[in-house]
């Protein structure tokens, strides 16, 4: 895990997740439950998953499973593309 915990205060991680939650929407998930993912996956910090695994952001997600979160279609790819 990151050494300087956390990566991101709590407000910047709110405002990150309001500006870009029509890219999940809809989705069943609140706003809180999507910040306690991204706290436990990594305590607010942008990384690659360190050991097993190929994941990748705050909430730890598959790049395989990228698609999931593209606003333009599952397709399209916008997520992956971005890196």
């Amino acid at each position: 895990m990151a050494a300087n915990l956390p990566g991101k205060s709590y407000s910047y991680m709110v405002g990150l997740l309001n500006q870009n939650a029509d890219v999940i929407a809809p989705t069943p998930l609140t706003n809180e439950t999507m910040l306690s993912i991204f706290w436990e996956e990594t305590f607010f910090n942008n990384i690659l998953q360190t050991g097993a695994g190929h994941a990748v952001g705050f909430g730890q997600t598959e790049p395989a499973e990228f698609y999931r979160f593209d606003a333009n279609g599952s397709l399209s790819q916008l997520a992956k593309a971005k890196g």
